[in-house]
């Protein structure tokens, strides 16, 4: 909206195309209005079968509100689990992947998740921890985002980077997963 690019979670309301840009006026939880190009959003998800219409935006949005303020390390996904994916991924060499295919190496349940479970796979193949294994393609298009696996060396420096912010306090990452 306007100068001030500020992340936000919001319910799309409408859209409209102006030239070759689509922008949509979304409604965030405290009942603001913002106009948003379609290149600034950084994720989507279908609105719940279950949501009742004139539902406040509040409570549609609660469950993603509580996934936004957990750590990357508080996402409830193992931490050794996203490291035995990205090692079984890494050897198939694909050019890129889906967070669906990543996520079925660490918990099948993941799969056919909806909303604020799609939200928390998200929230981790983007953050830091997520970036130790995996570059994201497509960062801009939030309709076609897709990841791909980082080489062995990248990896082993990614995690000895992140393991130092973790010992020098800059991380409050996971001490116990940086034995290496």
């Amino acid at each position: 909206e306007g100068k001030n690019h500020r992340p936000f979670l919001g319910v799309i309301e409408s859209s409209k195309i102006k030239g070759s840009n689509v922008v949509y006026q979304v409604v965030d939880a405290a009942g603001s209005k913002h106009s948003v190009a379609s290149k600034y959003l950084h994720c989507a998800f279908p609105a719940s079968p279950m949501t009742k219409p004139n539902t406040p935006t509040s409570e549609v949005l609660a469950p993603y509100v509580s996934v936004a303020r957990c750590k990357s390390t508080e996402l409830g996904i193992d931490l050794e689990m996203l490291d035995l994916a990205w090692e079984v991924l890494a050897e198939e060499e694909p050019a890129s992947l889906s967070s669906t295919a990543i996520v079925s190496y660490i918990d099948e349940s993941l799969v056919e998740a909806e909303g604020p479970e799609q939200y928390r796979v998200f929230r981790l193949l983007t953050s830091d921890l997520g970036q130790i294994f995996f570059s994201t393609l497509h960062a801009h298009d939030y309709m076609h985002r897709e990841y791909k696996p980082k080489s062995a060396m990248a990896v082993a420096a990614s995690k000895e980077s992140w393991c130092q912010s973790v010992a020098e306090g800059l991380d409050t990452g996971s001490p116990e997963w940086c034995f290496v």
